[in-house]
Parts: structure tokens; C-alpha cells; sequence
């Protein structure tokens, strides 16, 4: 199957150096045969290229990657069934969407070895979003080959586990919380391969904007942004007991003018580009003349929305964060806490700004009274951080009075 690219009305300058589409411009994509619009406007320059191709790419283990709750994958396997524990549902969802980044990334076919060029992996291909049929661009690489953009990966990612309304588009557009939150309603349920059901009616996307690597947790999609505020990168983070990785995919769109960089067509079915997943988060959030991205970097985090006074949350080891719905109502939240002997800390944000803090690891039980002023969003977020194994904690959110 070929992806097709139609120039609509006005040809825009181009910049030559591509992470997932070229400057703004409306395509047509033609993925399992029908024709999709997707406005895309994402672009990477020189430097961002040569830092993705720089960066290594890391063999992770599916069943080593960590949960939020400090659980592998293969852990949390083990556990469902024997033990109730709270996040459930969304511990479940990051498991499916890991495992299948896991497999695109990982996906072979019978043709890689007799398509031509051969590969040996999907390759980064320009505006791809059906990785199964290889595709060319007619504006850039003449080859067809089995590949995916950076979007397409996203895409694929959402689009193998399930959903519905996944845009196939441009980063910018895949990246929005409340199109994200709007796909997790839409959808309603998926099914685990297990056979186990992911109830999606209370979840919800919250970006978070600029976050440091300590506290970004397997899930998380992370997207780098350009001069003009938009998305020009994309991808998940997965982490596992070395660090933090993430899952994407990088290459170049090269044009017949672009005799710059004439050999990317090459290098687009190389080991350093296409789906794959590296390890330079940290790097990739440094000032651009260390090499990186600089800080125009945003994590979107999916969670689970609790209405308050309905229900005490526990839990355990880890990072547990979760947002209760307190309305459009100013007041005053009582907020009673247990941490038991093992000391944990406990977090109150509402947008962004911390209301409220234990000020480190604590244990046994407290009541705090938070004064909540009503602005625009009617949820807070409660994190709960437990940094031993066998530590457990409950905590109960009540209602502005």
C-alpha cells in the first residue's frame, strides 16, 4: 500500500529536516485504503535529527518495565486476580498501551528480507501511519518501505490496543488532553489480552507541561515542541530499573532538493532510525547546547478521576497519582491521611500549584484541612509517594465545605 500526498491550493516553504510531517500544508493520507485529511505542521531541525540519531537504542524487556506502583509488568500479571488494589483500571491501560509500543517496535515480517531495500526492522517512513504494506513518499524517498513516522507510531500504539477517534494526524493535534480525554470516553472499555476489562469512563488526560525526568512515570507521553509552540516530536515513556526510555520514532523526510542530507533515504532503514526505543530522556531535555532538545518539552499523563467523599484510596510502594473531583465550589477539603509505621509522602496539587504537602515521608495518621478557591478545573490531583517495598497508606478526600 502507498501513502499518497496530495499539495493542496498553496506550496509553503519547507524546512528540510522532518520528525513526523513537513510545514504546514493539508494532506491526504490514504491508510487501509481510505483517504484521511491530517493537517500536520511538526518539523525538526538539523540539530534535533543528529541528536535522535545519536541517541542509543535500548533492547527493553516487556516484562521488566515498571508501573507507577513500583510493579513490573510481568508482577502485576501475577498479582491480578489475588489482590484488590486501587488504579486497577489504570495500571491495566499502561500495561496495554507498553505492550503495544513493545510489538511495533519489535514487528517483523516474512517481505522485510525480499523487499527492496531489505530491512530488518520497520524503517522511519514519512507520513506512514500502516506500518503492515510499505509505503513511499512521492515528494521525498522513492523506496518503499515498512515504516512509520513519529505520529503514525502514536497513532498505531492507540489505534492496536483499541481505541476510538485516535486522530492519525500531526503530534500537535494527538497531544491535546482534552482530544486524549475524549478518546478514553469514547471508547468506553477495551479487553487486555488476558481477557481482563480496562474500564475507561473515569479516565481522563492531564498535560502537565514541563516536568523533570524524576517524576515522569511509564505512560507518559512525552512531546518536544518548536519555535511556535506546536508539537514537533512525540512518544511514550516506559521505564524499567535502569532509567527512563522512550518509545518513538525518528528519521527524515528528504526531498529531492535536499542534497544536504541526500543519503537519509538510507539511513531512514538503519539501526537509529524508524520505531525504536532510546534511552537519552534526560539528555533530550537539556539546553540545545548540550545537545538536546532544550526545555520546550511537555508530559501528558492519563489518570483516574475519583469523586470525592465516595471512596478512601490505598495503596502501596511507588508513585500513586490520582485526581478527585471536588467541583466549582470554593471551600475547605478536609483530607484525612494514614501512613502506617512505613513512612510515605502525600501531595495535593490543583492546576499545577501544590496546596498542600506531608513536607517529606511521613507515618501514622493526620486530618489537614486545604482551602480550595474554585478557578477553572474542578479536580485536584492527590500524589502519594511510598519508597519501600512494604510500605501501605489510605487517605480519604471529602468535599468543599
Amino acid at each position: 500500500m502507498k501513502i499518497n500526498v496530495i499539495k493542496l491550493l498553496v506550496v509553503f516553504g519547507c524546512i528540510s529536516i522532518f520528525s513526523c510531517t513537513k510545514e504546514t500544508k493539508e494532506t491526504i493520507i490514504i491508510e487501509g485504503g481510505k483517504p484521511i485529511k491530517s493537517s500536520s505542521a511538526e518539523s525538526l531541525s538539523e540539530e534535533d535529527l543528529a541528536f535522535w540519531d545519536n541517541s542509543s537504542t535500548v533492547n527493553l524487556n516487556i516484562n521488566d518495565i515498571l508501573l507507577p506502583n513500583g510493579m513490573t509488568f510481568s508482577q502485576y500479571k501475577l498479582s491480578i486476580g489475588k489482590t484488590t488494589t486501587e488504579g486497577e483500571n489504570r495500571n491495566l491501560l499502561l500495561m496495554l498501551l507498553g505492550e503495544k509500543a513493545h510489538n511495533i517496535i519489535n514487528y517483523t515480517n516474512p517481505d522485510f528480507a525480499t523487499n527492496i531495500p531489505k530491512q530488518t526492522k520497520l524503517a522511519y517512513s514519512w507520513n506512514s501511519k500502516d506500518y503492515t504494506n510499505p509505503s513511499s513518499d512521492p515528494n521525498g524517498c522513492p523506496e518503499s518501505i515498512y515504516g512509520l513516522d513519529c505520529s503514525g507510531f502514536l497513532y498505531n500504539v492507540f489505534k492496536n490496543a483499541g481505541f476510538n477517534g485516535f486522530k492519525v494526524g500531526a503530534a500537535d493535534d494527538q497531544r491535546k488532553e482534552a482530544h486524549l480525554s475524549n478518546v478514553f470516553s469514547k471508547t468506553g472499555q477495551l479487553t487486555n489480552a488476558e481477557g481482563k476489562n480496562i474500564d475507561l469512563k473515569n479516565m481522563v488526560a492531564k498535560d502537565f507541561g514541563e516536568i523533570p525526568p524524576a517524576s515522569m512515570l511509564t505512560g507518559d507521553i512525552i512531546y518536544w515542541l518548536d519555535a511556535s509552540g506546536r508539537a514537533k516530536h512525540i512518544g511514550i515513556i516506559l521505564k524499567n530499573g535502569s532509567g527512563i526510555s522512550v518509545a518513538q520514532s525518528n528519521g527524515h523526510q528528504n526531498e529531492e532538493s535536499d542534497t544536504k542530507n541526500s543519503n537519509d533515504c538510507e539511513k531512514n532503514y538503519g539501526a537509529n532510525r524508524g520505531p525504536r526505543f532510546t534511552s537519552n530522556v534526560e539528555n533530550s531535555i537539556k539546553s540545545t547546547a548540550n545537545g538536546g532538545f532544550g526545555d520546550s518539552y511537555g508530559i501528558v499523563r492519563c489518570l483516574e478521576k475519583t469523586p470525592c467523599n465516595a471512596k478512601t484510596i490505598s495503596g502501596g510502594f511507588g508513585v500513586t497519582p490520582t485526581l478527585h473531583s471536588v467541583g466549582s465550589k470554593s471551600g475547605t477539603i478536609q483530607l484525612n491521611y494514614e501512613m502506617y509505621s512505613i513512612p510515605d509522602k502525600l501531595e495535593v496539587f490543583y492546576e499545577g500549584k501544590l496546596l498542600f504537602s506531608t513536607n517529606g515521608f511521613v507515618s501514622g495518621n493526620k486530618t489537614e484541612s486545604i482551602t480550595y478557591n474554585y478557578n477553572k478545573e474542578t479536580e485536584i490531583e492527590v500524589i502519594v509517594t511510598g519508597n519501600d517495598a512494604g510500605t501501605a497508606w489510605e487517605y480519604t478526600v471529602n468535599c468543599p465545605e
